[in-house]
């Protein structure tokens, strides 16, 4: 790699590991090189879910101390003199506008994923960052929101001004999508059987509800015969194995981790359900009505809401109310004309939520 070659933009995240961020992350890229722009990726790690186009110049910063980070952030835009940044996730984000005060960073666009007002209980967690962000994001030229619902958080419970930010929402390549979808499905016996499978997408962690999803399933374990299939890893695996031994379902449930092709599985299921108890913006939602599949969701304070119309391309119901989940999961297995209908009506939508036009939105953003 020539590490004298200049960029005309530098993507930057702390790592690639298996969420929401990281894969509308990597897909940008994929589509800004498809546009024969130059581009740099930064990475703070080696953590590794997903892939980078081929030939993608990389450089690593570390995951030294923040003053070591940034150093290294200086050293690499005052060496290739990008005309613009764009970064993901808090930490990268707060490390590139210090960065930005030290260098010669024209444009910097932020991006922010997810409503940092909804980590109920873990909230003062997240007490030092979020007074950061209140005071370093405004120094960006534009703070990209996932969703309406991402930007109202921004706006009126962290203090952002509103003109600074802007809602881009996540885009996906459905025609890519659906031809991963094709695979052959080896991993797991039950997509090949007649029960039906319930699938799950998500990093095993409180904001994505699973404890609420297992207990909705145990509900609809005693009235109608199916299965679930939860993909993703995280540090509450453990803690949700031994819950459903405890509701007495772990031989109907069926943890298969982190998936690199989690189409194929989708794309088999009989409904998709969400559980999350907050969302940005889900990503997998967009996956299952790309692939044809029924999708049930908690109506989290953003993100559902803004892609599904309650009852006309999916079903919406509160957070962390196990009995909707599981009522609303069993009308998708006992109505199936209900369910294709649903299904159809979400397909034909979800073609607005395409990587090509939210590309398009991220270079408006880059030529000011």
């Amino acid at each position: 790699m020539n590490q004298k070659k200049g960029c005309g933009v530098i993507f930057a995240i702390p790592d690639l590991g298996g969420g929401g961020a990281e894969k509308i992350f990597v897909s940008l890229i994929a589509e800004f090189k498809m546009r024969d722009v130059k581009l740099l990726c930064l990475l703070g790690s080696n953590q590794k879910a997903y892939d980078l186009p081929k030939k993608t110049r990389i450089i690593k910063i570390g995951t030294g101390s923040a003053l070591q980070r940034i150093t290294r952030i200086c050293t690499i835009v005052q060496r290739e003199k990008p005309k613009a940044v764009i970064s993901f996730r808090p930490q990268m984000n707060l490390d590139m506008i210090v960065a930005r005060m030290k260098t010669n960073i024209d444009r910097l666009i932020l991006t922010h994923h997810t409503t940092m007002s909804s980590m109920g209980e873990k909230a003062d967690r997240y007490g030092s960052l979020v007074r950061r962000i209140n005071r370093f994001y405004p120094l960006a030229d534009t703070i990209v929101a996932v969703s309406e619902g991402v930007k109202n958080d921004l706006v009126r419970n962290l203090g952002l001004p509103t003109e600074k930010v802007s809602v881009i929402y996540n885009g996906i390549d459905v025609d890519k999508i659906n031809r991963l979808a094709g695979e052959t499905v080896r991993e797991h016996p039950w997509f090949n059987e007649a029960i039906p499978v319930i699938v799950n997408i998500g990093s095993l962690r409180y904001q994505k509800g699973h404890i609420y999803l297992l207990r909705a399933f145990a509900k609809l374990r005693r009235k109608t015969e199916c299965r679930l299939v939860i993909l993703g890893k995280g540090p509450l695996a453990g803690d949700l194995k031994l819950t459903t031994k405890r509701l007495g379902i772990e031989k109907s449930v069926c943890f298969l981790g982190f998936q690199k092709n989690p189409y194929k599985f989708l794309k088999r299921a009989s409904v998709f359900v969400l559980s999350s108890v907050c969302e940005g913006f889900p990503t997998a939602v967009l996956e299952a009505m790309a692939v044809g599949v029924p999708v049930v969701s908690t109506d989290c304070k953003s993100g559902p809401r803004e892609m599904i119309k309650n009852g006309v391309s999916g079903i919406l119901v509160p957070p962390a109310n196990a009995a909707a989940l599981a009522d609303a999961t069993k009308k998708i297995l006992l109505e199936e004309e209900y369910a294709k209908r649903l299904a159809s009506r979400a397909r034909k939508e979800v073609d607005r939520y395409n990587i090509q036009t939210c590309a398009d939105r991220y270079i408006a953003l880059l030529r000011g």
